[in-house]
């Protein structure tokens, strides 16, 4: 484990790379973005799971509740850090977040950002600095 970081370097580089074909998969299905308003049939249909998706799910969803928690504070870490705060305290805040809500609701966190992937690597990289 890197210092600072309380989950296997292995485990969120899997992470990253499941969530990066995600989000080029969904790319390719939706080159201009989901058109909500859409008047050809129900966006439902069109948001069915991928198996990319899939694939990103069950890795989250095998995780241990520590790693899911700490895997959501080093993704907030890359998606809203600001250098006023400083990345210790953003850390701890995030992991205090993270422990105070459901274990769903952070797994849902999670997998709801299409660009995960990019927001952990960004969170590492700020955690190695």
């Amino acid at each position: 484990m890197n210092k600072g970081i309380l989950i296997e370097q292995d485990l969120i580089n899997n992470i990253i790379e499941l969530a990066n074909k995600r989000a080029v998969a969904e790319d390719r299905q939706f080159p201009n973005g989901i058109d909500f308003f859409s008047d050809k049939g129900p966006i439902s249909n069109a948001l069915s799971p991928t198996k990319e998706d899939t694939a990103l799910k069950k890795a989250i969803e095998d995780l241990s509740p520590d790693e899911i928690r700490e895997l959501c504070a080093i993704m907030y870490l890359g998606r809203d850090y600001s250098d006023d705060v400083g990345v210790e305290k953003a850390i701890a805040f995030n992991r205090e977040d993270a422990k105070a809500r459901e274990l769903k609701d952070v797994e849902r966190s999670l997998f709801e950002k299409v660009p995960l992937g990019e927001y952990l690597s960004d969170g590492l990289k700020k955690l190695k600095h």
